[in-house]
């Protein structure tokens, strides 16, 4: 499911950086101009922020209620303090 998303959202990235960069081409020439460009970064770098955001907000994934904690699980070689 997350290479799915990922390759839905680099496709609309692709579309939209096309969309700009076809709207900036000057009048008689074949390529657009700068600003077309630095247009694209600028959008590209709000939605890159803009996800950012929405990302911290995403709450953390619980555990499992059969998973032991961090703080539980012994390492080789260490004694369980609990056992001792």
């Amino acid at each position: 499911m997350n290479a799915l998303v990922r390759n839905v959202g680099a496709a609309i990235g692709a579309q939209v950086s096309g969309t700009i960069l076809a709207g900036s081409v000057v009048a008689g020439s074949e390529l657009p101009a700068a600003s077309g460009f630095t247009s694209a970064f600028a959008v590209a770098a709000g939605v890159a922020v803009a996800g950012a955001g929405l990302a911290v907000l995403v709450p953390a994934r619980g555990r499992a209620s059969g998973d032991p904690s961090p703080a539980s699980v012994t390492l080789a070689g260490e004694t369980d303090p609990a056992q001792a």
